[in-house]
């Protein structure tokens, strides 16, 4: 994977912090009520509305309403699209460390390899 490439993912807007804890919060628990993401995630209602509308129109959630114990509630769910692009997302992230492991590097940061206790 080429630099570039990995770059502009990073930089896509749906992988915001808070959007991508919603994505992985959705990965791995599941379909959840909007009441049960906003408590996991500790978000206002406002503000959650906003990062999963912003989701629902990249196509990466979707929302129903649905009854549950005789009231509507908000089902919030990931897409296959969701979920492509988040898996996409994290492997490029970990092609990433193992680049900055192995200290394949042009220029920036390199690696010490000497003991830092032996600089005093």
């Amino acid at each position: 994977m080429d630099w570039e490439r990995i770059a502009d993912l990073l930089r896509r807007s749906e992988f915001h912090p808070t959007r991508l804890l919603i994505l992985m919060t959705l990965l791995l628990k599941g379909k959840m009520t909007f009441s049960e993401l906003q408590r996991t995630l500790k978000l206002t209602p406002g503000n959650l509305g906003s990062h999963l509308s912003r989701l629902e129109e990249e196509g990466f959630v979707k929302q129903r309403r649905d009854v549950l114990r005789l009231r509507y509630v908000k089902i919030i769910e990931l897409t296959e699209k969701g979920y492509i692009a988040l898996i996409d997302y994290l492997s490029s992230l970990e092609e990433v460390l193992k680049r900055a492991k192995r200290g394949d590097f042009e220029r920036g940061f390199s690696r010490r390899k000497s003991n830092p206790a032996e600089d005093l």
